[in-house]
């Protein structure tokens, strides 16, 4: 056989080689075919794992396909995301300031469950409900609050300290 010269159609060749119903890369004149799976869970999540990583079969001698090996992330796309959320937690930390001079910081978020997203932070300077709602946006089916702690009197929960506010967005 001709040595391959594009690597494309030695790919496909390859892959060819190893489809179900081909014959077997032993020589051993056996035929590939997938075996029965085991443990399937589809039926809550397909496609589950076990049919996903069933793997081609000889029927003649025993032959099993290798398993792929999942590539890891590479090194440029790892750096790339450890910059976004640096970059993104400096941003929430100093926050936003408004033009009227009040400002919102160290603002983090929450998704306490499938349908809330609870924001907190601190505020300074003349801010209102409505500066924190423009800024933050609303939910998909509304929100509560954004609710304002100017000082610390009579509130017995210590989360809620003076300068600080909870916003919860009602998501989908």
């Amino acid at each position: 056989m001709d040595e391959c010269t594009n690597d494309l159609m030695c790919a496909e060749t390859d892959l060819a080689a190893t489809e179900e119903g081909a014959g077997c890369p032993a020589g051993c004149g056996g035929a590939l075919h997938f075996p029965p799976v085991e443990n399937c869970r589809c039926h809550i999540s397909a496609p589950c794992s076990y049919c996903t990583d069933n793997r081609l079969v000889c029927d003649g001698c025993g032959w099993e396909e290798p398993a792929t090996a999942h590539a890891p992330l590479r090194k440029e796309d790892h750096d790339a995301y450890a910059k976004w959320a640096e970059e993104w937690a400096e941003a929430k930390a100093r926050g936003h300031t408004f033009p009227h001079g009040g400002r919102i910081f160290n603002i983090s978020d929450d998704g306490r469950s499938g349908s809330t997203m609870v924001f907190t932070g601190q505020y300074e300077g003349p801010v209102t409900v409505t500066d924190i709602f423009n800024y933050l946006g609303d939910g998909t089916f509304g929100h509560r609050g954004p609710h304002l702690y100017p000082s610390n009197r009579h509130e017995p929960d210590p989360s809620k300290v003076k300068g600080s506010f909870t916003y919860t967005k009602i998501t989908d």
